[in-house]
């Protein structure tokens, strides 16, 4: 078997992974969010009309696993489905007042939990994490579009 490049950087990726996703009920940040249901509404709140199919690519899932995510948010009343002004063909997925709200406490906690984490570090340090980890998300991403079919 071939020696990770950089050894064990996916048990460190795993680990900050683990930390920061929402989880569940328990979460004080993420209240009753799962990472895919607050994945979603993020989505949802990025545009006028995000179709369920958005919510799957964003998601990494398939259009029934999106629809499911999607349907647990209705049943909360944290998202309604609409019809596109500009297509009537098109479903759109928006978030009610309280999918708003919801949305706008788990930023406001993990804005919170990544400060305390990072708080030791110099301000060179810190920066120099960001731009490392927005490279490697840019890479997952091109990376996943390039194993997506059309």
């Amino acid at each position: 078997m071939p020696q990770p490049v950089i050894p064990d950087l996916k048990n460190d990726l795993l680990d900050v992974a683990w930390f920061v996703r929402p989880h569940g009920q328990d979460d004080p940040c993420c209240g009753e969010l799962s990472a895919a249901e607050a994945r979603a509404l993020a989505t949802a709140a990025a545009g006028d009309c995000r179709t369920i199919q958005d919510i799957a690519g964003s998601l990494g899932v398939t259009r029934s696993g999106a629809t499911r995510v999607v349907d647990r948010l209705e049943k909360r009343d944290l998202a309604v489905r609409c019809c596109s002004t500009l297509d009537r063909r098109c479903t759109c997925v928006e978030l009610t007042d309280r999918g708003r709200a919801a949305l706008v406490d788990a930023a406001r906690c993990f804005d919170a939990l990544l400060e305390t984490v990072l708080a030791p570090l110099a301000t060179a340090d810190r920066e120099r994490i960001e731009t490392s980890l927005a490279t490697l998300a840019d890479l997952v991403r091109r990376h996943r579009q390039e194993r997506t079919p059309s």
